[in-house]
């Protein structure tokens, strides 16, 4: 459903356990005067408990943030901003706005191939700098960032209790490999969880396949690793991982033909990742 102030798509199924019994179900898009967009969807003008995807204007690097019944806001994660277009997934009813909310760091050139990616990472609070207006591009990713980036993106909170002798007690990333280990999107590595290892690129498509699977998405896509000259080195615990990830967009390899699933992987390239990761959920 397209208006002038966005656009709303609503799931087949979704439409018609709204349009039970005859009612009549209705969609609105309205812009309010602080700048921000209402989206609301009704079955015989009571509100439905239903989750909808929507699209607003907006430009490159913004960010679609979540305005609240007491006003204050909260920056959606799950947003993507592609071609003027925000893309989101938001319960019916949701108010929400555009904002900007990048960061420039020193380090990152406005022509570099991940600026976009960085962007989209800081914009979206996923990643932080380093320090003296620095982001790292190059810097190696460690097992702790990971979790830690995927915990932000859910916007999780944690209820079990700490399963790694490795994993100290208050530190800034326990919290998040707690939560991940829950929902069983990171494994230990026999003697605990080696949270500041680099993380290679073949535990990150693991971990995103997990973390997909956790969140409902459809998995089954599986493209052939042959067409990478090393896509053959994947571990068999990877490879079905790997192979969605490829599929899904998610890793495209290098220039020189290689998916170097045993490489570390570079805070760039991560960012990169999963900006590639919430299109797929938000569109």
């Amino acid at each position: 459903i397209v208006t002038e102030n966005g656009s709303v798509t609503l799931d087949a199924s979704a439409v018609e356990a709204l349009a039970q019994d005859g009612k009549d179900v209705s969609v609105s898009v309205k812009k309010n005067a602080d700048g921000s967009t209402t989206f609301d969807v009704s079955a015989d003008n009571e509100r439905a408990d239903t989750a909808i995807k929507v699209e607003l204007p907006a430009g490159d690097g913004q960010v679609v943030t979540v305005i609240h019944a007491d006003g204050s806001e909260e920056i959606l994660k799950k947003s993507f901003v592609e071609n003027g277009k925000a893309y989101a997934e938001i319960p019916a009813g949701t108010t929400v706005k555009v904002i900007d909310n990048a960061a420039d760091f020193l380090d990152v050139e406005e022509d570099a191939w991940y600026a976009d990616a960085v962007d989209f990472a800081s914009s979206h609070e996923l990643f932080q700098g380093v320090g003296d207006g620095q982001f790292a591009p190059d810097e190696p990713m460690t097992r702790a960032m990971l979790a830690t980036v995927l915990y932000r993106l859910e916007g999780a909170a944690v209820s079990g209790e700490n399963p790694f002798a490795d994993v100290a007690d208050g530190a800034w990333y326990t919290d998040a490999v707690i939560w991940a280990s829950e929902k069983g999107i990171v494994m230990g590595d026999g003697d605990g969880f080696a949270p500041m290892e680099n993380v290679s690129r073949e535990q990150i498509a693991a971990m995103l396949y997990r973390y997909a699977k956790e969140l409902g998405l459809d998995t089954s896509g599986s493209a052939s690793l042959s067409k990478f000259r090393d896509g053959g080195d994947t571990a068999d615990w990877a490879k079905e991982a790997m192979q969605w990830a490829v599929s899904a967009g998610l890793f495209r390899g290098y220039e020189d033909g290689a998916l170097n699933p045993k490489g570390n992987a570079t805070r760039a390239e991560v960012a990169t990742i999963l900006m590639r990761l919430v299109k797929c959920i938000a569109k």
